[in-house]
């Protein structure tokens, strides 16, 4: 589950 929530920040930071 912390994974998960890492990566959806890390494709956010990415898409901006």
């Amino acid at each position: 589950s912390r994974v998960i929530c890492n990566n959806l920040k890390a494709d956010e930071q990415r898409h901006k």
